[in-house]
């Protein structure tokens, strides 16, 4: 196939109050009709900058040098009426948030007849002729208003006619994501960039969008370059793949080749930190060291001062691209780095320094680290038996780029009390509002009603992590707000160490300080005109804290999260994502709490830092005795860190077990619907996944029976009318009237059948 995009020795620079930064070093590929390149890298490796710069929105940076031609013309020196022109025909970009891209005072459908009309007239792009255009004109044309819904439809919008007058905060996350694709779609273009257009959200609706897309591709030859930090879904989804490192792409291939076959140290390093080639209670292998400030151009390899073979020649000599197969080349001229096997990575669970980790000879106190960061952030000391303290050598060999994985000091069971630090019984949540706008919205009932959370009832120990899992808008979050105290029950009872508790108005000091926050993206919950320190004080200030203790403190809970003491003076944009997360922690850790509720915290994270905030999460259960409440949709990083799941749907719990068994066995369709749903899931297992069809039902009208029966492949006529309670299922408790036995082989018939026809209804 000839290349639809070429781009060839990529530079691009950012000119800053200081120095400049050289985001994109020469990056090189193409994108050929009818075929999915993914992307990858860590955060701030350059994929986003490389994606706007092809469509010409690359300021402030500017294009210092290399190619980027589309279909024969060269884009680094078209004018501004050319690259209009292929914006709104040929180019189109999916943007990673639909927050920040939708505008929220247009309906959907405006906006797709917006794409329409600028797809039509690409020359009318002006500011007055926006003004003169009407939003609501711009639906009056049938011809218009079908084609808006014949894309809502395309994307994957259920019931188009009662959604396009909708606006954006009327929809969920998924459905906001898909109404980006099909203003995208609008334009009908011959190469579609989609920039993370999965993250943050949970399994199925990513595995929805991400279907749409290869239908696409199969049915109009569109060419696809899929950015996104998770090889999981790059690695079902692609036909090949770039990784990128510092705005250079160091490996090339098919993504079957480069999964089986991982030849850069760095693709080696981001595949062995994904949480499911771990063993649970393990520590997650990281890549040690943080990227270049790219101030000045790499001499050499990119990677090198991060790559334990690197010799001096990789230092001075820029590293041309080796071959390692057919269409699979390597930035790499170490020999034996290419050559080392992913399986001889430290990747397993065992700790070199004191074998197999399942025996428990070595008391906690010799596994134990003290975290004391030097100046720069880096060095860490290792307190032994004793005491005293000694440097951390790090590894040498083959192994010393990467951090050992250690068996996680916890014991094989959360510490039990004879008290729970967290209970609920039959918690129920339901807003109402009595005038106005909200009343009339299509989730809330007659009663202008919805319940959230419906009956849960749950306990949560001293030192155990629950992970809390399913498909936006089922009522995690206000599950988590409730034991918060943002929220309060309608009925039921939230307890706190036994004590009943309200809202956080009704809360003491000490009941207030027992439970800490930490968000999904700590960059928006961190102000930006206050420094780290000011930011990790902020609730000591609050609890009263003198300035000379609160200094003192601040300084203690950096240490605490492996920042040293010099960050606090820094300002969240100066910090990467994985230190801004450290520094959410450290600041929902300022009041000494006993229990830490995280909702998301590493989704939007790259494999590697990803990995190194689970560690840091690990370590401070074992140092401090937390109890976590785990919001997750990555189910291989809930069963990497939780000792139970509860998975959650339509405001009730349907399973809830051991992690381990309970994300391997299921007793619940539900739970293996959303493990289904998993990029990381084997393509061979394909055949025999559960696929949820359509969206959950609304909450203000469950439906009669079991919740889930409408979605459900193995349900019967007495599920839609008996509404099952949440049972013993062997290991796990499961609402489903055949558990644990939902999946023998009096039931398959009926599963299959029943997929089938869900098949033909949606080809349909």
């Amino acid at each position: 196939m000839s290349p639809s995009l070429s781009v060839d020795d990529l530079h691009v620079r950012f000119r800053t109050g200081g120095d400049p930064v050289h985001a994109v070093n020469g990056a090189s590929f193409e994108v050929a009709s009818g075929e999915i390149v993914g992307l990858v890298g860590e955060s701030g490796c350059g994929k986003s900058v490389t994606a706007r710069s092809i469509v010409g929105l690359e300021e402030p940076g500017e294009i210092v040098g290399g190619n980027i031609r589309f279909d024969g013309t060269e884009l680094t020196t078209a004018d501004d009426r050319t690259l209009q022109h292929l914006r709104a025909r040929e180019l189109a970009l999916v943007s990673q948030d639909p927050s920040t891209a939708l505008n929220p005072v247009y309906t959907i459908g405006e906006q797709i007849a917006e794409a329409l009309r600028v797809s039509r007239r690409p020359d009318a792009q002006s500011l007055l002729r926006e003004l003169a255009v009407g939003a609501s004109s711009r639906l009056r044309s049938r011809k218009t208003r079908t084609r808006v819904l014949e894309l809502l439809e395309t994307v994957g919008i259920p019931q188009p006619e009662e959604r396009i007058d909708a606006y954006p905060h009327q929809l969920s996350g998924g459905m906001c994501q898909r109404v980006l694709l099909a203003v995208a779609l609008a334009r009908e273009p011959s190469v579609l960039i989609a920039d993370e257009p999965t993250t943050g959200l949970d399994t199925t609706t990513q595995s929805a969008i991400l279907d749409r897309l290869d239908a696409l591709t199969d049915s109009t030859e569109m060419g696809i370059l899929l950015i996104s930090h998770d090889f999981g879904v790059v690695a079902e989804r692609c036909d090949r793949v770039l990784v990128m490192y510092d705005g250079v792409v160091v490996e090339r291939g098919s993504v079957d080749s480069v999964r089986s076959n991982p030849t850069h140290p760095y693709t080696k390093a981001l595949l062995g930190s994904l949480p499911g080639r771990s063993e649970p209670g393990t520590r997650l292998p990281t890549l040690e060291g943080e990227p270049s400030d790219r101030s000045v151009p790499p001499a050499g390899c990119v990677f090198a001062d991060r790559c334990p073979s690197a010799t001096a020649d990789c230092r001075k000599t820029n590293q041309p691209v080796v071959p390692v197969g057919d269409e699979h080349g390597v930035r790499c001229g170490v020999e034996e780095a290419r050559d080392a096997s992913l399986e001889s990575m430290p990747t397993s669970a065992a700790d070199p320094a004191a074998g197999d980790w399942r025996s428990d000879e070595r008391s906690s106190a010799d596994r134990r680290q003290t975290r004391t960061p030097a100046a720069d952030g880096g060095a860490l000391t290792q307190r032994t038996a004793d005491g005293n303290e000694a440097p951390t050598a790090p590894p040498t060999g083959s192994e010393g780029w990467i951090d050992q994985p250690e068996r996680l000091d916890r014991p094989a069971q959360p510490m039990q009390s004879d008290q729970p630090v967290i209970e609920l019984e039959a918690v129920t949540k339901s807003f109402r509002r009595s005038d106005g706008l909200v009343d009339r919205l299509p989730w809330f009932g007659s009663d202008g009603q919805i319940r959230a959370v419906r009956g849960v009832s749950l306990e949560l120990s001293a030192g155990e992590t629950l992970g809390l899992v399913g498909e936006s808008g089922c009522g995690k979050s206000t599950l988590a707000r409730l034991i918060t105290g943002l929220e309060e029950p309608t009925e039921g009872t939230v307890r706190l160490r036994g004590d009943a508790v309200g809202g956080v108005d009704t809360r003491t000091t000490d009941q207030l300080a027992e439970i800490g926050t930490g968000f999904q993206n700590p960059g928006a919950s961190l102000n930006p005109k206050r420094t780290v320190g000011e930011s990790v004080a902020e609730p000591l200030s609050e609890a009263g804290w003198a300035d000379s203790r609160r200094d003192e403190r601040v300084e203690e809970l950096l240490s605490l999260v492996d920042l040293s003491p010099a960050f606090a003076d820094r300002y969240p944009h100066r910090l990467s994502g994985g230190q801004r997360q450290r520094v959410a922690i450290a600041r929902a850790l300022a009041l000494e709490p006993s229990v830490l509720v995280l909702d998301e915290p590493t989704a939007a994270l790259d494999a590697s830092t990803q990995a190194t905030v689970l560690n840091l999460l690990a370590d401070l259960q074992d140092e401090l005795g937390l109890s976590y409440l785990f919001v997750s949709h990555d189910l291989d990083v809930v069963r990497t860190v939780a000792d139970r799941v509860a998975t959650m749907y339509l405001g009730r719990f349907v399973e809830v077990g051991p992690a381990t068994s309970t994300l391997s066995d299921p007793a619940h369709p539900y739970t293996q619907a959303l493990l289904d749903a998993s990029p990381r899931r084997s393509a061979a297992d394909d055949s025999d996944a559960v696929r949820l069809v359509g969206e959950p039902p609304s909450p203000k009208a469950p439906p009669e029976g079991c919740a889930f029966h409408p979605r459900c492949p193995a349900a019967t006529e007495e599920c839609a009318n008996i509404d099952p309670s949440l049972e013993d299922a062997g290991a796990s408790r499961s609402r489903c009237l055949y558990a644990p036995d939902w999946t023998d082989d009096e039931y398959e018939h009926e599963q299959r059948r029943q997929r089938t026809n869900h098949a033909e209804t949606n080809d349909r």
